[in-house]
């Protein structure tokens, strides 16, 4: 008989791009335009400090609406992996639903619902009940509740008034490095 060893699951944050790490600008595609929150690079090191895998999970219906392609954003996603890289922060990977109802019919992976967290979540062995997901709109709440993640709502960007979904998360602070500060990780 063969037994398979048990790995550990891996604690992760889950985060959403725009009006979480960087200022919301709209349709994001030019790193030009990228102005991160004051606090971010220290948010990340402190995540990264109590051994969470930070993933950025992020909806680019710039695609769809032919505003930019995937190469664009894909390009624009490395150029973040690079910028965190050079301040000693490892982003694990950077998931992105290129896909919008209206021009490119569903998918299961545009928040509210779940398919980037699942990817990720296979890929890594996520510990889902003991990880957590930050969003600035009430689309990233619901999928980090439909996902069984511990929710953290920040005040900027959106700061949740969008009020698209009726949706409470378990925390709201003012930024992301507010939130990593007190919350117990």
């Amino acid at each position: 008989m063969v037994f398979k060893k048990k790995t550990k699951k891996k604690l992760a944050f889950f985060l959403d791009r725009d009006g979480v790490i960087n200022h919301e600008v709209g349709h994001l595609k030019s790193w030009e335009k990228i102005k991160f929150y004051n606090g971010t690079v220290r948010a990340l090191k402190i995540i990264k400090k109590k051994k969470y895998l930070i993933f950025i999970v992020t909806n680019q219906s710039i695609i769809a609406r032919k505003n930019a392609t995937k190469n664009e954003i894909e390009s624009l996603h490395k150029k973040f992996l690079k910028y965190f890289k050079t301040k000693n922060i490892k982003i694990n990977a950077i998931y992105f639903c290129p896909h919008h109802p209206k021009y490119s019919g569903s998918c299961n992976c545009r928040k509210p619902k779940i398919g980037l967290i699942k990817k990720a979540q296979n890929r890594y062995n996520i510990d889902i009940k003991n990880s957590w997901l930050v969003g600035d709109k009430t689309t990233d709440i619901k999928a980090g509740k439909k996902s069984g993640l511990k929710t953290i709502l920040v005040k900027t960007g959106y700061g949740g008034l969008d009020k698209k979904y009726k949706v409470k998360a378990d925390y709201t602070y003012k930024n992301l490095i507010d939130a990593v500060k007190n919350i117990n990780l």
